[in-house]
């Protein structure tokens, strides 16, 4: 059978977006998403961001930002939160037990929202730079005495700025952040633990060559200040200075590497959180910083649960009772925190090691850990199972086996069922399948669908988390454009999508009969598999594809080397003229003029331009799936080259969001799209929603399922 084609046609498209604030899980670290884009109207270029997704990882190229837009805020039971424009889709768990997407707008009370809770492994030993000029921050005094003068200048000069962030100042932040306060132009921490101020003592010293005094109380260590102007307003640039209900995570520290961020979470829960009967708890006044706690925590693979709680103030004699969030670790996270970052102290571990060794005592998971439905759709197949009452399984008026339900299927109630239980439940049906005969093919092809199910879900490693709250708001968003066929990224710990039009059409008609494919494909994995690039220099940043390769301009034609080489002036002997001559490049050649001049200079110009256009059909005609879907036709010889196939479709958006003259943008502005006849759909979706474009769609698309289907059919008669 014959592939059909469909080549999708468009501008960059954008607008499926979320709040400013929301935490975007990079290769880098985490990132807020208006970190990485820009703040003007439409899409953007950026600098190419390597993201987290459902399936891996894969890279952004370009944002998207809008001003005051409607938005959904949804709050889950345990306290995580995501908020964006109305048609943001994300990953829920429906009732039928699939993973489907759905958007803000769409979502309910009864929905069951998908967290990802496997941990993320981003650069282990990358650098943090700090850009603080101490001259630009120096404050301006009304004293102009010649001894105040010299004051300042000497209070500048004894403060050194080190050039990265280090463990120790790392833990100043965590320290600063639970127990510290800002006076004007001085910064205090507040312990009773002489180890803990001395730590500080030793940063301060060590990083600044601050000096600084521990005074104490009674014999107990009280507080740690440091007087030094240009020090406060070193911290207050990197953003931990703030009053306690305004205390956050700035972004100097969110974009830590992990091991930076575990030395800052062990000296913030030393300071502001312990062990707390059977869980890990932090209290702070804040409910940004706790949020955004939450969502590190994440990052690490330790779940948690956030709660508001009224009490009296620790640092106050006024009885008043105040709101508080409650930050709490239980089960077998605490495991992941006592192995991930773990405490300051000594005393603390040893609190740590005592819990964590009941923990170890125990096989329950905690409900948070649970599969909403599946207990219910496990019991419905169980109860149309040839099973007596007695445990005998009866096949043909035969008893063939006496078998009994896992309990761990009843452990939870609403459908529910944890991780041990799944895994009873896969051992229960598989055997289930061995007993049962050839002539009993629908309940084996219904088991091995559960099967199949319960083996996504234990792949994914998903926590399931109920809606609690949905508010409406509004507020600017921003969105990010991913290349490649994976459309999802990681928001705040859910699985957010900016799906594209391929995307709607695989996903409404999920099945096996439709693959996605890329035209600039077959050039980078030549690149990647045959001469060696790494993914990063050629999916990767500016900075990635910059990165110099093993090929020389040396070995190139020499007329290559003279187009891309340097103009330079010869003077010509025994005269005072000199003349203008073009020497060929030299050197090693980065990732991106490998690409450059080996797909276009060589492989293009030498040989034919559609090249790389005949490699995606070739490739499509290989692998032969039914349904080729193409997501980047943007040039006159890649639509040529699709309509010369027999079955050939072209889909052409004309929404223009912004300006941009580069050629794979503007190249088709003037093609005749009428001329390629019923082949071609034409939406101006310029003022559609996705849902009326999409409506537009499926009539198309289904004409071509249709001939799909009736192909097979008759190649199945046929036999």
């Amino acid at each position: 059978m014959k592939t059909y084609i469909i080549g999708v046609s468009a501008k960059k498209q954008g607008g499926k977006c979320l709040v400013g604030d929301s935490i975007v899980f990079t290769k880098n670290g985490l990132k807020r998403i208006s970190c990485l884009t820009h703040n003007s109207e439409g899409v953007s270029t950026i600098d190419k961001v390597r993201l987290f997704d459902e399936s891996g990882t894969g890279f952004a190229s370009h944002g998207y930002f809008k001003k005051d837009c409607h938005t959904y805020s949804i709050t889950t039971n345990y306290g995580y939160n995501i908020e964006g424009s109305s048609n943001h889709p994300v990953r829920v768990f429906s009732k039928d037990c699939e993973f489907i997407w759905k958007k803000l707008k769409d979502i309910s009370l009864d929905d069951y929202l998908c967290l990802c809770s496997s941990g993320f492994g981003y650069s282990g030993n990358r650098k943090i730079e700090f850009k603080f000029d101490k001259q630009k921050h120096v404050l301006k005094f009304k004293d102009k005495s010649e001894s105040r003068r010299q004051y300042i200048a000497r209070n500048i000069k004894d403060v050194s700025i080190p050039k990265n962030f280090t463990k120790g100042f790392a833990r100043f932040c965590g320290f600063f952040i639970a127990e510290g306060n800002n006076y004007g132009n001085s910064i205090t921490v507040t312990n009773s633990d002489f180890n803990i101020l001395r730590d500080i003592q030793k940063t301060l010293h060590e990083d600044f060559k601050v000096y600084s005094d521990i005074f104490s109380y009674k014999n107990k260590a009280s507080k740690i200040s440091v007087n030094r102007l240009i020090f406060v307003k070193f911290c207050k640039s990197i953003g931990i200075c703030g009053s306690s209900g305004d205390k956050c995570i700035s972004d100097s520290i969110l974009n830590l590497p992990k091991y930076l961020l575990a030395e800052f979470l062990k000296a913030y829960y030393e300071g502001d959180g312990g062990v707390d009967g059977n869980s890990i708890s932090c209290t702070s006044k804040s409910y940004k910083l706790v949020k955004d706690l939450q969502t590190i925590l994440l990052s690490f693979g330790i779940t948690s649960s956030l709660k508001t709680n009224e009490k009296y103030a620790s640092n106050t004699k006024l009885k008043t009772r105040r709101k508080y969030y409650l930050l709490r670790i239980c089960g077998k996270n605490i495991l992941k925190f006592r192995n991930e970052i773990g405490f300051f102290s000594n005393s603390k571990n040893k609190q740590l090691d005592i819990l964590c060794d009941f923990i170890l005592g125990r096989e329950r998971n905690g409900k948070m850990h649970s599969v909403p439905f599946l207990k219910s759709k496990i019991n419905s197949f169980i109860k149309i199972l040839p099973i007596k009452k007695n445990g005998n399984l009866v096949v043909g008026g035969k008893r063939v086996a006496k078998i009994r339900k896992p309990q761990t299927i009843s452990q939870f109630v609403d459908g529910g069922i944890n991780r041990k239980g799944l895994i009873d439940s896969c051992n229960y049906l598989k055997k289930i399948i061995c007993i049962l005969d050839k002539n009993n093919q629908d309940l084996i092809q219904e088991a091995k669908s559960i099967l199949d199910l319960i083996d996504d879900v234990l792949k994914k490693d998903i926590v399931f988390i109920k809606v609690n709250k949905i508010e409406k708001n509004q507020k600017d968003v921003y969105d990010l454009c991913k290349d490649g066929n994976d459309h999802s990224f990681i928001s705040n710990g859910f699985i957010s999508h900016n799906s594209s039009l391929c995307d709607f059409i695989y996903n409404e008609y999920n099945n096996n009969d439709i693959k996605i494919y890329s035209f600039a494909d077959p050039l980078k994995r030549f690149c990647i598999d045959a001469m060696g690039l790494k993914e990063e220099q050629c999916y990767g940043s500016d900075d990635d594809k910059n990165t110099l390769t093993e090929y020389n301009w040396e070995t190139l034609p020499w007329n290559i080397g003279v187009k891309f080489g340097k103009e330079i002036d010869v003077p010509i002997k025994g005269t005072n003229i000199s003349s203008i001559f073009k020497a060929p490049r030299t050197g090693p050649m980065t990732g991106r003029e490998v690409l450059q001049i080996f797909g276009s200079d060589i492989m293009r110009d030498m040989f034919s331009d559609k090249i790389w256009v005949n490699a995606t059909i070739s490739l499509i005609k290989k692998e032969n799936p039914p349904i080729a879907l193409i997501a980047d036709a943007r040039f006159e010889s890649e639509i040529n080259a699709l309509m010369a196939e027999e079955n050939g479709h072209v889909i052409r958006l004309t929404r223009k969001i912004c300006e941009d003259s580069h050629p794979s943008e503007t190249a088709l502005d003037t093609f005749d799209f009428s001329k390629l006849g019923e082949r071609c759909l034409v939406i101006d979706n310029n003022d559609m929603m996705e849902s009326e474009k999409n409506e537009i769609v499926r009539p198309f698309f289904e004409k071509i399922r249709d001939k799909v289907v009736n192909v097979r059919s008759l190649m199945i008669e046929n036999l």
